[in-house]
């Protein structure tokens, strides 16, 4: 039977999905060559030169909710490259869109399952790449997050429409300190495939993620998850980080993550930026010299008793594939029931 796995908050029964993104050391050998681009080599600030902080979160559009009906849908993946998209383009022409997170999710699981009969089994970050490089995505108004059309083929009409909206490439960005600096400096979020333990939970409330504990280590259960990553603070020796479970969580939908989390292989996977055209340059707009606020200082202490990971095993029909064609007949039938 498929398994789902949830970050449970045992003080409130909140289940939130993970597994949404497929771990990368489950590719086949090779599956990887030629998607992105090595970031490194396009680095034009030296270390030395970059600012004490970079915010990209005034250019970001609203935050999204992955699970808005408690549904527990894992397009998390989905959720972190719109974001992306979404702020490229208020960079490049200073307007908000929202872009449509099921079409993006759905061709992501068909590049990824070559069939359209797909369940909400999450998927590897590089077949979101493929799927925006060759279909890009159309606008949330042409197939909108109802999660009745969770595993139905987008209209045609959307798939025209995103034809307008492709990107250009991705930029695979090493899990490094200075890396991953030098990225959000030029400008570019960056999409991280993360492994969260219970104390990830601590979040929710403080937006403060904790580095595992030891009691995390010795239960050994994770789950993966898919963020964006949006600025740094050296005084913080943290990144500013865009979750999709809803501005409820965290700081309006936001976390800070310390640094060595997010710069360890053991918990961070992968990361890649995105870009609308290859000529996108954004220069120094977000950069902060002044870094004075620390948010790591209010930290609290984990309670391991507080959060959980659980795994569920899914009825098979209830993660049943189905890839319809969805037009107004289908639409209420699904969303009717």
């Amino acid at each position: 039977m498929p398994e789902h796995v949830f970050l449970v908050d045992n003080t409130t029964g909140k289940k939130y999905r993970l597994n949404g993104v497929l771990p990368p050391a489950s590719l086949p050998a090779g599956s990887a060559a030629g998607v992105a681009k090595a970031f490194a080599p396009l680095i034009r600030y030296p270390v030395e030169e970059l600012p004490p902080k970079v915010d990209l979160r005034n250019d970001m559009t609203e935050i999204e909710n992955q699970d808005p009906y408690s549904q527990q849908i894992g397009s998390c993946t989905a959720h972190g490259f719109a974001g992306a998209y979404e702020y490229l383009n208020k960079k490049a022409h200073g307007t908000d869109i929202r872009v449509s997170r099921f079409f993006i999710y759905f061709n992501s699981r068909v590049k990824e399952f070559k069939t359209e009969n797909v369940n909400d089994s999450g998927c590897h970050l590089i077949y979101v790449i493929e799927a925006l490089k060759e279909y890009g995505t159309c606008l949330e108004s042409f197939w909108p997050y109802d999660t009745g059309r969770l595993n139905y083929k987008p209209t045609e009409e959307s798939y025209e429409q995103a034809s307008s909206h492709k990107i250009a490439d991705a930029l695979k960005v090493n899990i490094d300190l200075n890396e991953m600096k030098s990225c959000l400096a030029h400008g570019f979020p960056f999409i991280i495939n993360i492994s969260v333990f219970a104390s990830f939970g601590n979040g929710g409330k403080s937006g403060v993620v904790p580095m595992p504990t030891q009691a995390d280590l010795a239960q050994g259960e994770t789950g993966g998850h898919a963020l964006l990553v949006c600025g740094y603070s050296e005084e913080s020796q943290a990144f500013i980080v865009r979750n999709s479970w809803g501005e409820d969580w965290g700081e309006k939908g936001y976390c800070y993550i310390p640094y060595g989390y997010i710069t360890s292989p053991t918990y961070c996977h992968e990361a890649y930026a995105i870009r609308k055209v290859e000529n996108d340059d954004f220069g120094q707009d977000n950069w902060c010299w002044q870094d004075s606020q620390n948010y790591l200082a209010n930290m609290p202490v984990p309670n391991p008793d507080h959060h959980a990971i659980q795994r569920f095993q899914i009825d098979e029909e209830e993660a049943s594939c189905n890839a319809y064609e969805f037009t107004e007949e289908t639409s209420e039938e699904i969303l009717e029931g």
